[in-house]
């Protein structure tokens, strides 16, 4: 049942992407997608769903920095830009750190909860 209901969400996340970005080609679908999907799941740790979730907002939130700094920020009248390929280099560095300090990732196998009421009802 898990694998059917599975199969079917991912069915439709495809079919949203392609929606979205109007054409679907191999070119779209790349090594570096899938290399960045990898990277936040080992991150955030493969055996807990929160940790799934932390990788994600971690990694996400970081490669949007890294975007915005190669893009170039400007201070001033100068111009202040990090070479391209660093946003690779730094997924790359963070991932041999991770499986070296933290092999079950950040998370583990812990779940984030929400503490619960003490009030009976």
């Amino acid at each position: 049942m898990a694998f059917v209901i599975s199969g079917a969400v991912m069915g439709l996340g495809g079919a949203l992407m392609a929606h979205s970005i109007g054409v679907v080609t191999p070119d779209t679908f790349y090594l570096g997608l899938t290399f960045i999907t990898l990277s936040m799941l080992v991150v955030g740790g493969m055996g807990s769903l929160s940790g799934g979730v932390v990788g994600v907002v971690l990694l996400s939130a970081l490669i949007q920095a890294l975007r915005w700094l190669e893009a170039g920020v400007s201070l001033g009248e100068s111009t202040f830009a990090l070479p391209k390929g660093v946003q690779e280099i730094a997924l790359g560095v963070i991932m041999i750190v991770i499986l070296a300090l933290r092999p079950s990732g950040l998370m583990g196998n812990r779940e984030i909860t929400l503490p619960r009421s003490s009030r009976n009802k």
